[in-house]
């Protein structure tokens, strides 16, 4: 999806995370979708191979390896759940 389709739908989610209402979001934007998420699941051939925070995992040395990257940096978007925060009020 495109960059604006993207940032609509990173403020959907920080808004519902305010209502404390928990989405399942599966995407191969791993970039985007661990700048927003609380918890994430890596599967491997359909099964579960590693899980935590979107910190936890970016660091995981494994992880790098085998999806993510070596240079890869977590970027979190805070600014959504400001923006998310104020549209709530």
């Amino acid at each position: 999806i495109d960059p604006i389709a993207v940032e609509d739908i990173q403020s959907i989610v920080a808004r519902l995370k305010l209502k404390n209402i928990g989405i399942l979001i599966t995407d191969h934007n791993v970039t985007e979708t661990l700048s927003i998420c609380d918890r994430a699941y890596l599967m491997i051939e359909g099964k579960i191979y590693k899980h935590g925070t979107a910190e936890e995992l970016a660091v995981d040395d494994e992880v790098k390896r085998l999806y993510l990257g070596r240079n890869f940096e977590l970027k979190r978007k805070d600014y959504l759940h400001d923006e998310a925060r104020h549209e709530a009020q």
